[in-house]
């Protein structure tokens, strides 16, 4: 936990240079990004700006639970699943599954996995709506870059919506079950890379998008 809190620091100091961690940080967090909340500079800023307080809770409430799950992760990790939970993930098969799972039980852990991925399910929805509101919010921008941005955000996001699900619900049933089914772990597998790749571009693409916008501001003022 005290790593999920100092990752939650960092993250508001690369954001905005300062930190407060109260509701009062997620409000000012916008304004340091030059993106206004009470008035706009033309028609594209009035959508925009309808989406910009749920991207600013979303988006980074959906990153706290993601360090959570990052804290929560070395109970996870033992000789048969080295990188914790992903090994659980990208198993494959019902062996392996069967195997990891095992190595849970004997840790004393299992009942904490099912906790995590239960976590896993209400971080996928958070983070993937306040992506997805970020996209449509820089989509609603004057310059055509950072509306370029803004679809790749929303694509990105969506794909993070559909294979995180896809994975993590079957992870959640083999872990309720307590053994290995072969074609979830397969389904699951399939999907780890093409989630994993859309959180990426979207995460990046959220902070190249705020970078750009705020040169912006600070070029036009």
């Amino acid at each position: 936990m005290h790593f999920a809190v100092s990752l939650y620091r960092l993250l508001f100091k690369c954001l905005d240079g300062r930190h407060d961690a109260t509701v009062a940080a997620f409000e000012g967090a916008p304004a340091v990004f030059g993106i206004a909340s009470n008035h706009s500079g033309g028609g594209g800023m009035n959508d925009g700006s309808r989406f910009e307080r749920k991207f600013w809770r979303f988006w980074l409430g959906g990153l706290l639970i993601l360090a959570i799950m990052i804290a929560m992760n070395p109970l996870f990790v033992n000789d048969v699943s080295p990188w914790g939970i992903r090994d659980h993930q990208s198993a494959g098969s019902a062996m392996r599954v069967d195997a990891i799972q095992a190595a849970w039980q004997a840790a004393g852990v299992m009942h904490i996995a099912r906790w995590a991925i239960a976590l896993d399910l209400i971080y996928i929805a958070v983070y993937s709506f306040g992506a997805y509101c970020g996209g449509r919010m820089f989509r609603a921008a004057d310059k055509p870059a950072l509306q370029r941005l803004g679809w790749m955000i929303m694509i990105a996001a969506i794909v993070v919506c559909v294979g995180d699900y896809i994975e993590t619900i079957c992870q959640f049933i083999q872990a309720l079950r307590f053994a290995g089914d072969d074609g979830l772990a397969e389904i699951a597998a399939a999907a780890q890379p093409i989630k994993s790749t859309a959180f990426l571009i979207s995460l990046f693409g959220i902070l190249t998008a705020l970078f750009v916008r705020r040169r912006a501001r600070r070029s036009a003022g």
